[in-house]
Order: structure tokens, then sequence, then C-alpha cells
């Protein structure tokens, strides 16, 4: 009989992941390939070793991109870089920058920035991410001078549009505004009869970037130009500043009242993952996923035509919709929920600044806002925020809006950093944390950072031996605290006859013969003469309980502390496995022997209340039954009264 060869995942996802989960009637097959691209390196090393090139074509990098050079030798031909398959999906070429057909001798394509540069980001990412178009702008100054043209067509970075303007209009002062968050532009001629004025020539990039018209002042400050910082390639584990999402099931109820699910799990690692099983669960329903136009999160659209409202919850414990912003329900009138992780205050006319403070608390958990009174004359109120989370991740950019509010940055955020290597080295290694601590720098280490030195700091790591011995001294505490309680509920006073509770006490008596066994037990996978607790200074005394001769201990340490750490700490087979195995075995709240000891008792507890239940109904059925029978025995004894009397007076009747 023949049989179809299946592998499927049991546990995780590995099987997926190297594509060999499926089902086939042949012998043998081979797995989807399992190369990923997910750097400019890896672009490069795909490019110039994929099946055909055989040189033909060579991929290498430049300062800020990539460059495709045609290396066939075939003449003044032309080299074309096309998408594959589905042109609305496959956008790789056309994110690079390098589509299109590309001529010359030696034809090649150079891709456009794909990286920023220090201090910087790319136009390409502003927009949300859909970018801005450059172009032409004027500007005259207040002096009167000008229009006078700058051509940004070239621009790829904000720097780029700030360096061309300051380079091209003499009196304009170009550069990032305070927030971060747009471009501002200042007229330092100081001149006054005339307007600062700016216009687009060709394009609508003044306009875009909110520096269009005619100032009021000397400066402009534009608008908010919405850098994208979440993608389908952004890790879930960096959103909500490095906490991550958790995992759970999301519930979408659409508009026509038709509802379905979407389980978040631990193998979905990015937010693509999320759009993905979002968009397959809620393609029947008209429903779908995607980042929104701030490039700040997920947006989810309901397309179901319905008169109610999309409603996106987390079922049961899960909180995944909490964590990226999409639970809750759609606003009156909309048909999309914006999970923007950009924090939008509404400020009313009659708020006060400790109003304002208010609602960004309860907006955020991880924002501290409060108002600080600096004594100055007339205005001596000033709004304070804090980040509540640390390092870089942390960094605010604060939009007053219409507010008014002007915010100055006292403190930047950013993250501790150490330079490791020897005095005078040339290339020092860098190390940085979003906390005062550098984990995971040397293996089995937490540094902490106490402060700031301009001076070489030493590091001495070496073994703690008083920590070590303080730990076995409270393990034998501990252990002998155990041996001492079990005595005294077993104890038996000879004088007396009073007897403890738990004296034999079967399940004690197992407990103290296992916690025995476990100082006894001999660890075959240690070595020579480390190999039992007596060995390093742990013996029995009297009545069972524990002694430490730190003389031993100490000797054997210094005499080999590999053999010393091998016997406490080998994985499964050494003293702590072996004891969290054995406790384990005794305390876990379903199978263990406390736990079942606790369980029989409480059975009996019940049985014996059930069998007072029955003795107290069948007393208080005999009590009822007695009285019955007292109250059937005075009617009985009335009539015999009566019968008497009666009798006593017939007699004297009788006798007279």
């Amino acid at each position: 009989m023949e049989h179809d060869l299946v592998i499927q995942d049991a546990e995780g996802y590995a099987a997926s992941d190297l594509g060999i989960a499926q089902q086939t009637e042949n012998a043998s097959f081979i797995g989807d390939k399992i190369h990923r691209v997910t750097t400019i390196g890896d672009v490069v090393r795909a490019i110039n070793y994929a099946e055909g090139n055989n040189g033909l074509v060579r991929a290498s990098l430049t300062s800020n991109g990539i460059r495709i050079q045609d290396l066939s030798g075939g003449g003044p031909e032309s080299l074309t870089i096309e998408a594959l398959g589905d042109t609305s999906t496959s956008l790789a070429s056309f994110d690079l920058g390098i589509e299109g057909v590309f001529g010359g001798m030696n034809p090649e394509a150079v891709s456009r920035d794909l990286m920023a540069g220090l201090n910087t980001v790319l136009l390409s990412s502003l927009n949300g991410g859909a970018g801005l178009e450059t172009g032409v702008i004027s500007i005259k100054t207040r002096d009167g001078n000008g229009p006078v043209e700058v051509d940004l067509t070239g621009a790829q970075t904000v720097q780029d549009l700030v360096s061309i303007i300051n380079n091209t209009v003499d009196g304009v002062s170009a550069s990032v505004n305070s927030v971060g968050t747009g471009i501002e532009i200042n007229d330092t001629t100081g001149g006054s009869d005339g307007s600062l004025v700016i216009s687009d020539v060709s394009g609508t990039l003044a306009a875009d970037l909110g520096i269009k018209g005619v100032a009021d002042g000397k400066s402009v400050s534009g608008s908010n130009l919405q850098l994208q910082y979440v993608s389908q390639l952004t890790q879930l584990e960096d959103l909500n500043g490095g906490r991550g999402i958790r995992t759970g099931k999301i519930q979408f109820q659409t508009s026509t009242a038709e509802i379905f699910s979407v389980e978040i799990d631990e193998g979905d690692k990015t937010v693509g993952d999320v759009i993905d099983a979002i968009n397959e669960a809620g393609s029947s329903y008209g429903v779908t996923a995607s980042i929104n136009e701030t490039g700040d999160g997920i947006v989810i659209n309901d397309a179901s035509g319905g008169e109610g409202s999309l409603t996106v919850s987390d079922v049961g414990a899960g909180l995944a919709a909490t964590d990226l912003r999409i639970a809750g329900e759609a606003a009156v009138g909309k048909t999309s929920i914006d999970g923007s992780y950009e924090i939008r205050i509404n400020v009313d006319a009659g708020d006060t600044l400790q109003d304002v403070a208010q609602k960004i608390e309860e907006a955020s958990p991880d924002l501290k806002a409060s108002v600080l009174n600096d004594g100055a004359s007339g205005s001596p109120y000033r709004l304070s925020l804090t980040s509540g989370i640390t390092g870089s991740r942390g960094e605010l950019l604060f939009d007053a809006g219409s507010t008014g509010l002007g915010m100055n940055t006292l403190v930047a955020a950013q993250d501790a950093v150490v330079l490791i290597g020897g005095v005078g080295g040339s290339s020092p290694i860098v190390a940085s944390s979003s906390s005062n601590s550098l984990t995971g720098v040397v293996p089995g280490v937490d540094i902490d950072l106490v402060g700031v030195s301009d001076e070489p700091v030493s590091l001495t790591i070496g073994q703690d031996i008083e920590q070590v011995v303080g730990d076995l001294e409270s393990f034998v505490s501990a252990y002998n605290d155990v041996i001492g309680r079990i005595d005294d509920f077993t104890a038996f006073d000879e004088e007396t006859s009073e007897r403890g509770p738990l004296l034999g006490d079967s399940t004690v008596i197992t407990l103290e013969s296992r916690l025995s066994r476990m100082i006894l037990k001999r660890f075959d996978h240690a070595q020579a003469g480390t190999q039992t607790l007596a060995s390093i200074g742990i013996t029995f005394s009297n009545g069972g309980q524990l002694t430490f001769d730190e003389t031993t201990f100490r000797e054997k340490y210094a005499e080999n502390p590999q053999a010393v750490e091998q016997l406490f700490t080998a994985e499964d087979v050494g003293v702590a496995a072996v004891f969290d195995e054995i406790l384990d075995g005794l305390t876990d709240d379903q199978n263990g022997l406390l736990s079942r000891r606790n369980k029989t008792i409480g059975n009996q507890v019940d049985d014996l209340n059930d069998r007072i239940t029955s003795l107290d109904e069948q007393l208080e059925y005999k009590r009822a039954t007695l009285e019955l029978q007292y109250a059937n025995l005075e009617s009985v004894i009335s009539g015999l009264q009566s019968q008497q009397n009666a009798l006593t007076e017939l007699a004297a009747l009788a006798a007279g």
C-alpha cells in the first residue's frame, strides 16, 4: 500500500520556512529557495550570482546606493532593467531607482540614494513614504531682492534641500525646524520694505514643504513632513518603544456586521506579516490592511459598504490589536481605523496648561507631562514633557500646531555609548544601549554604566567566590528550615503522648526521603572528586540537618573551579537541573506530590462534610419521628386521663 510523503510543522515554523511543508506522491522533492534578501548587500549578491548572469552584469555598492554595469561587451546596446511578473506588486527595481533603459557605450545604471547619510533623511522617506517630488522654487527676500530661482530637482535628501537653498540665495538661511519635523526658512537680510515670499516655479515642492506663500515676519516654518518610520519590513519587536507586540487573536466586525478573526502569534515577525495575515483573512469581507498615509502605523479599511461601523477588538487575553493601535470603532462617517503611533491631542480654547498636561498623560503611558513655574514675571508657567522610554527610542517630536506653544529640547534622547579598546587604540569597538546597562557585550556579564569618563576605565572580570559561598549557605539554611518544620509536625512527646498532626503521614515521609536522596545523589557527569555534594563540603549532621564546611568548599573550588561549576550547572544532569526536577515533582500545581496530597485531603474533607450532612439529615429525620411519636403518646395519655376521669365520676355516682 502506497502513501504520500507528508511533511508538516509539529511545533514552530521550520518546515514552512524551509519550503518543505507539503504533501507529495513523489519519493523526493526540492524545497523552496531559502535565500533572504534583507540588505543592500544581499541585493548586490543576488544580482551578481543570479542564474544565467555568468559575469555579464555586475552590481556594486556606491556611497549611498548601487551601480549596475553591463560587462557583456556587446557594443553600444541598451541595458534594460524591468520588473518581472505583476508590475503592481513587483516593485524592487522601481524602489531601488534602477528601472528603465540605459544606453551608451558601456551602459550602466546608478540607483538614487538609498541611504540618506548622517543626520538627514531621504526625501523618498517623507510624506509617509510616498516621497516628495522635487522642482524649482523662487524666493524673494524682505529687502526687495529677487525673486531668486532655486533648482532643487537634484536634491535627494533634506540636507540637499537645505544646502542648495543656502548656497543659492543670499540673505536666506534654511534649516530643519527646532521640532525636527520640517523645513524652516529665515530671512537674514534685515530688510523691512518687502516680505519674504516663496513660490513654486515648476512642481509643487514649496507647497508640499509648507513654505509657499507670503511670510508674516522674517521666517516661515514648514509643515510636518511625516517621516515614515513604520514599513512592512519593520520588526514587530521594535514597535511601542522597543516593547514590541503582544500576541493574540484580533476580531474584525465589518460595517455589514460580518465577523472574522486573525491570530497574531510568535511566527509573525514584521508589520508586513500582520498586514498579510489581515488581508488574507479579510479578502472575502472587503477588509484590507496597509501602511497608513503618514507612514507611522497600520490602517484598516472596510469596503463592505454596510450601514454599521468597522470595529476591531482583542479576543480573550490577547492584546495584539491594542498594541498595534487598531483596537476600537471607526469614527462616524469613516470606513477606516488608523493605527498611527503619533499621539494627537485636541486642545480647546479654554484649556489651561494643566489641562493640556493631563490630556497628554492620558493619551500615552510613555509620556510624563507637568507644569513648571520658573518664577519669571509675566509668563512663568512652562509645559514640561519627559519620555518614559530610555535611549534614542524615546526621542520626542512635538508639533504645537496652532496652539502657539514653543518647545525647546533640554535633554536630547541618546543611547549610552561605550568605546571598548586599549588606551590609544585606533579602532575601538563601539557598544551602545538604550539604558545605562550593557548586556551581552561580554557573555554572561551585565555591565552597569554609572557615569561619564574621558579617561579609560578598566573592567576586571573574575570569579566571585564570596557570592557562591553565600548562596550555598542560604541553600543549606533553607533546607534545614524545611527539615525543622517537618520535625515539628511529626514529633511525638513520650511524656504526654502528644502526637504531631503529621506523625506517620506517608506524604511527609516520602517528601523527606526525596529531599535526603537529593543530597546523597551521585552526579556521574561530574569530574572525579566532585561527584557528590559531600565532596565539596555539604554533608548531613544529626537529625537530618545539613552542615556546610566552607573550608572544604574553598579548597575544592581553588583546586578546580571548572569541576565545581560543572557539578552544579551541567544542563539536565547538574545539581541545579536535578534539584529543579525533584522540586517540581514535589510542588507542581497539577501533578506534584504535595498538590496530589492536597487534593486527596480536600476530597477527604469533602467526603467527611458529605457524611456530616447525611448524618444531620438522618438525625433530623429521627428527631422528627420521635417528636411525632411523643405527640402521639401525649394524645394517648390525654385520652386515658379523660377516660379515667369519666370512670371516677361513674364510680362516684354508683356509690351514691
